[in-house]
């Protein structure tokens, strides 16, 4: 990653953004510069940037500074412990129970989603409505769509019979 970001930020990178970032995580969040790098490595890994980058047919990383940004932004804890870490709670090294308890939830809440309760208001399946039979019917002779003829034919078989018979035995 240092590569692509030297290639894209040959000046140097940004200061103000990345610093802006580092000082969120260390001082906003509490994490000591040993944790952030933890961070930083755990998801480079988990999240599939070392393959991304490595990649030779894939897309690679397009936007490296913004793959930094990701790998140092905040733990999206669900259930707002300022002391999870990507599910874990740093203290302990435990799940984190508040992420924990709102996967339940969430869980919970979708299983009560796709079971519909008795006498909620839900029909029988649907049943799709009773087709009347088509009038149409196949030519005997060349098996064209057609509507009913006495003699099963077309009107191009009909005019062709007709022809024959008149023209004869040959």
């Amino acid at each position: 990653m240092a590569a692509l970001l030297a290639a894209e930020f040959p000046q140097g990178l940004p200061a103000a953004v990345l610093a802006e970032a580092v000082t969120e995580a260390l001082v906003g969040e509490q994490r000591t510069v040993k944790q952030l790098v933890e961070r930083v490595e755990r998801r480079w890994l988990l999240w599939s940037y070392e393959d991304h980058a490595a990649s030779e047919s894939g897309p690679g990383l397009d936007r490296p500074v913004g793959v930094l940004l990701t790998l140092l932004g905040p733990s999206a804890c669900w259930g707002n412990h300022a002391r999870c870490e990507d599910g874990v709670d740093l203290d302990s090294g435990l799940v984190c129970p508040r992420c924990e308890e709102a996967r339940q939830d969430r869980a919970a809440e979708l299983r009560a989603e796709s079971r519909p309760e008795l006498g909620s208001g839900y029909a029988v399946p649907f049943q799709a409505p009773r087709r009347e039979p088509s009038p149409y019917v196949r030519c005997t002779a060349c098996a064209v769509k057609m509507m009913p003829a006495d003699d099963g034919l077309c009107g191009d078989c009909r005019e062709d019979a007709a022809f024959l018979s008149a023209a004869g035995p040959r």
